[in-house]
């Protein structure tokens, strides 16, 4: 196989390179032959992630093993919602560059027909309903992700059954998990044994081959109407590959589209590069999920945000919005030095000058307030508003027009009738509502 084996950083490609093996356990009790299944799944760097709807304590510890020694997660939800929101977690849980084929190992014993904790749902109904949402999130995450199924418990102790390959067809996935019935026993390891049978990873890798992506040197070679693979699943801004398209690409990366060897897909030029995993050198194809290289003899250019304005105006395609503003990594380590030098420049916040505390509870008042709106104190004079008392007793001893106290008070924001020492609630009032003193409003 030494002619598909191209070199990258002096490694050979190989399966994990692209694709990552995972299974997914969910089960509620303990079970028995998993170890030698574990010991397998170790050897071949599979992921085991383990969900437990234990009714006891007996199975923790078989679910958590198996899922730390692969590098796993190990779930304990405290109710079927946060079942249903860890198996979305784990729909997003993976490499970005890696397209990733998921067996979903499932408990169809006796057991899953009871309720998990304080909810009223069963257990199986509520796993239905997670693995369509798991299909959901997964499509979303990555189209180019497999998930197969299988069960075990199911009509018989021993009993485990393979519900469907590894497919990207969620609806065919979901109806094969809706017919899942409760019955019989857990048989863990047997369970475990079919998943990994059903990835047969050991025979993928020994059988893996990359093929060279064909570069595409003149546009008058694609059909008419012909959409990019990657934009199509991933929702990109021009699905077609058109004259304009393809030499704005060709000026970019030298070539302005890729076509698959074995499905005949397309790719826009840079977009083949965009699903790559290392140094723009391979990735998978977006539509039959083998796995594509670039010859080694070919040249991929890099440009720069100018380079691509530059292109995109000769081929009228915004490749940059023009109100958008571009930074370097350099350039943004240079501001966040600079404003973190003008903070430190920064005088100290001060209070306002009126502020003073609640005698009560403490809480920051102003003058003229005259209660706490957190403990309700009732305030009279007090902090800064003892300054202001002072002020107005001097404004009435050194009043020529010998202006009580009443009078001055209502100048102010907060009225207080000096004979009773009240508030007065209205500026509008004459005379004092709780004793009747005259209030004369002659400032």
């Amino acid at each position: 196989m030494a002619e598909y084996e191209t070199l990258i950083e002096n490694k050979p490609l190989k399966l994990e390179d692209f694709t990552t093996p995972r299974v997914i356990i969910v089960s509620d009790g303990e079970g028995s032959g998993w170890k030698k299944p574990l010991r397998w799944a170790k050897e071949n760097k599979i992921i085991i992630d383990c969900i437990a709807l234990l009714s006891s304590k007996s199975g923790e510890k078989t679910l958590k093993n198996l899922a730390q020694s692969t590098s796993g997660e190990f779930i304990l939800p405290t109710g079927i919602d946060q079942f249903l929101l860890k198996l979305e977690w784990l729909a997003n849980k993976k490499d970005a560059k890696k397209q990733e084929d998921t067996i979903l190992c499932l408990d169809s014993s006796a057991s899953m027909s009871g309720t998990y904790r304080e909810s009223k749902e069963k257990k199986i109904d509520g796993l239905k309903e997670a693995v369509n949402k798991f299909l959901i999130f997964k499509s979303k995450a990555d189209s180019r992700d497999r998930v197969g199924v299988v069960a075990f418990g199911t009509s018989g102790f021993n009993n485990v059954k393979k519900l469907i390959d590894l497919s990207t067809n969620k609806d065919n996935i979901n109806a094969a998990v809706r017919r899942l019935t409760p019955s019989d026993g857990t048989p863990l390891g047997k369970g475990l044994k079919l998943a990994l049978i059903l990835l047969d990873w050991e025979n993928r890798s020994n059988q893996f081959e990359c093929f060279e992506a064909s570069p595409i040197k003149d546009p008058e070679l694609i059909p008419s109407g012909t959409k990019c693979v990657y934009c199509e699943k991933k929702g990109g801004y021009n699905l077609l590959i058109t004259k304009e398209t393809f030499d704005s690409f060709s000026g970019m990366y030298n070539f302005g589209a890729w076509q698959c060897p074995k499905c005949n897909a397309y790719f826009h030029g840079g977009c083949f590069t965009k699903n790559d995993f290392t140094n723009g050198k391979c990735g998978l194809c977006y539509n039959c999920l083998i796995p594509l290289k670039i010859p080694e003899d070919l040249d991929i250019n890099k440009c720069s945000e100018n380079d691509i304005n530059t292109l995109s105006e000769n081929t009228n395609i915004e490749m940059i919005p023009s109100s958008m503003e571009v930074w370097t990594e350099d350039a943004l380590k240079q501001e966040l030095a600079k404003r973190h030098k003008e903070s430190s420049k920064l005088p100290e916040w001060e209070g306002f000058e009126d502020q003073f505390e609640c005698p009560k509870c403490g809480y920051t008042l102003r003058s003229g307030w005259s209660e706490c709106p957190i403990c309700n104190e009732s305030i009279r004079m007090g902090g800064k508003d003892q300054d202001l008392g002072k002020k107005i007793d001097e404004e009435v001893n050194n009043s020529n027009d010998l202006k009580t106290k009443s009078e001055i008070s209502l100048g102010k924001s907060r009225l207080i009738c000096e004979n009773c020492g009240k508030e007065i609630k209205s500026d509008n009032q004459i005379v004092c509502e709780h004793c009747g003193e005259e209030l004369k409003k002659n400032l």
